[in-house]
């Protein structure tokens, strides 16, 4: 008669490393991007397609520091993992890291105009991810992020209510956000498409970012 032999159990020590080693793997597969916009701060921020920030047409003209740049773009394109090159230093490799979030940042802010963006910061708006005025009168409206500047560095995101038109400070989560990477004319460019649709606080419309004419919801 045949005896069945108990399978080995495995150590603790071999559960932990295949664990850590699944972790790795996926660390190495994921972007830039997504490593970036699974922080809790970065929920302000759209999802900017990787075929929208490899376009040469939408990073003309950004303004970064040029000695990091070449680096920078690679990193953010490339794995989240580890991009470094073994001839920076760790203050090299932060100063790398800075400028991938800075161009991050101003691709983000053009991104927002299109219709995906707009879509994307659409929902946020009316989910009420960006807060609510503080003010009674203005009945918890839903606020909408807006930079004083469009040059990187100079203001932090603001808030801005569309009801009493005034900028409250972000919370303390979001308070260091630079203002740019939402741009100085977005809340405007946004209520006026809505306002162009006709949309208020009793309609609902169906939304796409693939309608007929280009908009985000048809």
């Amino acid at each position: 008669m045949a005896i069945s032999r108990i399978p080995k159990r495995r150590s603790s020590h071999s559960l932990m490393t295949d664990t850590e080693s699944s972790d790795d793997s996926e660390k190495l597969h994921k972007s830039w991007i997504a490593s970036f916009l699974e922080q809790p701060s970065s929920d302000w921020f759209a999802e900017v397609p990787e075929s929208f920030a490899s376009d040469g047409f939408n990073t003309y003209g950004l303004s970064v520091d040029q000695s990091y740049a070449k680096s920078a773009f690679i990193q953010l394109l490339g794995s989240g993992q580890d991009s470094s090159d073994d001839s920076f230093d760790s203050d090299s490799e932060d100063e790398i890291e800075k400028t991938t979030e800075k161009i991050f940042g101003l691709i983000h802010s053009r991104y927002i105009f299109t219709p995906d963006g707009v879509h994307q910061m659409y929902l946020k708006y009316k989910c009420g991810i960006f807060g609510n005025c503080p003010r009674y009168k203005c009945g918890q409206q839903h606020l909408l992020p807006v930079g004083l500047s469009d040059h990187p560095g100079k203001e932090t995101v603001k808030l801005y209510c569309p009801s009493c038109k005034q900028l409250y400070e972000a919370d303390e989560m979001h308070q260091d956000l630079d203002g740019a990477f939402f741009s100085k004319s977005f809340p405007h460019y946004l209520l006026n498409e809505m306002k162009l649709k006709k949309l208020n606080a009793n309609a609902d419309p169906m939304l796409t970012s693939e309608s007929l004419d280009g908009k985000f919801w048809r």
